[in-house]
């Protein structure tokens, strides 16, 4: 269906959530075996020659010379459940996948880089494309994943989400809301106070 890599991290987070869960030692290292793998396919996706605004991001196709938030939120998920399972995950691609996620803010910046709107939205690419609160929601989710918990975009798609929660009949719906309620929730306070409304 032309959208491979979107598949690929979904299955690589649930792959490395599984790791040392197996019926026995054989399938634990199958499994840990599968998902080194899936890892290396996901940072050589990663390094495909793309311009600027695309670097560090993924798209649907493994060989894409474009990015999208929807298919790097996964990425970035999978990567840190990789991590979190002990398995080697270059910080480099962390550090890439950061910056690709911080250009999808939408906001100018200041002469420092930081963003001047502390209340914006995330956008489908990095040069522009639909703002929603689930593009929105995975830019800030992404991030955490990352380690990135107090950047100024995090702060500031967290304060948009929270003057802009969702509706049920805004499309993506259901699949925003799997982020939102992370992100929410790992900002704490009045964040997660509205997520869990």
């Amino acid at each position: 269906d032309r959208s491979r890599m979107y598949g690929h991290g979904i299955m690589t987070l649930m792959f490395a959530e599984m790791m040392g869960q197996g019926l026995d030692d054989v399938m634990d290292e199958k499994i840990r075996t599968r998902v080194q793998r899936a890892v290396e396919l996901i940072i050589r996706s990663q390094d495909v020659i793309k311009s600027e605004p695309n670097r560090g991001g993924w798209r649907y196709e493994p060989g894409s010379s474009d990015s999208d938030i929807s298919v790097s939120v996964w990425q970035v998920m999978s990567l840190r459940a990789a991590k979190n399972a002990g398995l080697d995950v270059p910080k480099e691609a962390v550090e890439k996948a950061v910056a690709y996620i911080k250009r999808s803010y939408r906001s100018e910046r200041n002469a420092d880089g930081t963003p001047r709107d502390m209340e914006a939205a995330f956008s489908y690419e990095p040069y522009g494309g639909r703002q929603t609160f689930s593009t929105t929601a995975a830019g800030v989710l992404a991030l955490q994943v990352c380690g990135d918990y107090q950047a100024h975009e995090v702060l500031g798609g967290s304060n948009y989400l929270l003057k802009s929660p969702p509706s049920p009949n805004e499309a993506w719906f259901f699949y925003g809301n799997y982020y939102y309620a992370q992100c929410m929730y790992q900002r704490g306070g009045d964040h997660a106070a509205i997520a869990r409304e």
